[in-house]
């Protein structure tokens, strides 16, 4: 009798585990479809406006952010300043070092430095897309991020 017990003790435990998890990963999901909503200033810029039209706001970070009036996806009757674009991710400027390494090459021709880490990069010489003059060398691989460090790009 003892053994049942402890069986059905066993799958109760289990399946309560189950749900718990298939609930976890629902509230998850449903987290990730919803959307974070335009600020206050953007719903603003747009009410003497209509769909289309320029429109600016200052943004959270007191910038001022220039855009385009919509109609909101999930609520026809609003209208709301779409920032024109976002911010880029900003990537770390080229070092001396990788300039220096095509100095006498040519356009995709291979080249090597001595990176920020003392370590040995090897790469590509490529031709910087704003400057037509200025070629760097282009590391052929990226290494992967580790906690509290960048990336060598």
């Amino acid at each position: 009798m003892s053994f049942k017990k402890h069986n059905i003790f066993t799958s109760l435990l289990i399946l309560s585990i189950v749900v718990l998890c298939a609930q976890t990963h629902a509230s998850s999901e449903d987290r990730k479809k919803r959307h974070r909503k335009p600020p206050l200033e953007a719903f603003e810029a747009c009410a003497d406006l209509s769909e289309e039209q320029a429109c600016s706001f200052v943004g959270r970070r007191d910038n001022t952010v220039e855009g385009t009036c919509i109609v909101l996806p999930f609520d026809e009757e609003a209208l709301v300043c779409k920032p024109a674009h976002r911010r880029k991710k900003q990537h770390r400027k080229p070092s001396l070092e990788a300039f220096e390494a095509c100095a006498n090459l040519s356009e995709e021709q291979a080249c090597s430095f001595v990176g920020r880490r003392d370590n040995t990069v090897e790469g590509t010489c490529i031709v910087l897309p704003f400057d037509e003059e200025a070629m760097v060398c282009k590391p052929a691989h990226r290494r992967k991020k580790h906690r509290n460090q960048d990336s060598i790009e």
